[in-house]
């Protein structure tokens, strides 16, 4: 049922907008209520839409957005904080993925809303699949790099519901996944055993501590992970990791380094409400900052490719080796 207030549009009409032009849920109900309060019509509402710079970022005049990123100023990131505002950081991150781990463990691996828990299971099968591609991404980087494909034992960051897993596993000797969502990870763990699937190890994330006590392993793989945390988080994660990997091994993962007009403050960000189990957030972390924790940690680059991980501008995903 709709709830309309007068001379606005209705309520159920901006959640259809949010779904079918930004292909997300509103972040709160305040941006619905400040739709209907300030759009007059269907019209004005469409059009407060497709103007606005999320729905550009996604529909971009090619040319010249990359004119005006190849010329843009990086806007203020913060890149590093102190430890107990890290772990202010890291348990707000750990809130909202519990909570959709809850709520919608499939969606937000994959946001598109056939993937939602009242309709998952038509679409679950569908849903798996999709992780065979993600999978065959390291034969494709390996080919284009002259890189003897990788074996040994794999640490995928953000393993999910094992969407990706169940394939990895059949490529390397061991994986050890790793997830900061407990209902996900029991998802995973279902799923693989359900598949008579034994050479995958499991790491619920309460603590970035508990990377820096793991032992080395040979391949660090992570896709549309690193994005939902804020970048000082992405930092520490990727030099622990990293740091972590044994020499011979080698790299496939993949982080927003320059969405158009993104920029991080610390001090505001925690003061927001926090989302929790109503969205997840996007952040990045700039390409400087990448390659200077790739290369401190003994890496080499073999290839960094622009991709539509985000369905927008500024994702890369950055393959290499430790020599």
């Amino acid at each position: 049922m709709s709830v309309k207030k007068s001379g606005a549009v209705p309520r159920d009409l901006v959640v259809a907008a949010y779904r079918a032009i930004l292909g997300r849920e509103p972040e709160n109900e305040d941006v619905v209520n400040d739709k209907m309060a300030h759009c007059e019509s269907e019209e004005a509402l469409l059009k407060s839409f497709v103007t606005s710079p999320e729905f550009l970022q996604r529909q971009p005049n090619y040319a010249a957005t990359v004119a005006s990123q190849y010329h843009a100023r990086q806007d203020h990131i913060d890149l590093s904080v102190p430890n107990e505002v890290f772990e202010r950081l890291f348990s707000r991150i750990k809130e909202q993925w519990t909570a959709l781990g809850r709520a919608e463990p499939f969606w937000s691996v994959l946001a598109d809303d056939r993937f939602r828990m009242k309709s998952i299971e038509r679409f679950e099968e569908e849903f798996y699949a999709t992780g065979a591609a993600s999978d065959r991404l390291i034969d494709t980087f390996c080919q284009r790099a002259l890189v003897t494909p990788p074996t040994g034992i794999c640490l995928e960051l953000g393993c999910g519901v094992g969407r990706i897993t169940r394939f990895l596993a059949q490529r390397f000797d061991r994986v050890l996944a790793v997830d900061i969502s407990r209902g996900n990870l029991q998802l995973a763990q279902r799923l693989l055993q359900n598949e008579h699937i034994d050479n995958v190890g499991w790491l619920l994330l309460d603590s970035l501590e508990q990377l820096q006590e793991l032992d080395e392993f040979d391949f660090f793989f992570s896709l549309i992970v690193l994005q939902h945390n804020p970048p000082p988080v992405i930092a520490r994660m990727l030099q622990t990791l990293l740091h972590k990997l044994r020499r011979g091994g080698g790299f496939l993962f993949q982080v927003p380094t320059q969405p158009p007009g993104y920029s991080f403050d610390t001090a505001d960000y925690l003061q927001r409400p926090n989302a929790v189990g109503a969205s997840f957030e996007m952040h990045a972390l700039p390409m400087h900052a990448v390659l200077d924790i790739i290369a401190d940690a003994g890496g080499r680059v073999k290839e960094v490719v622009s991709d539509n991980w985000t369905g927008a501008l500024g994702s890369h995903t950055f393959f290499g080796t430790k020599p």
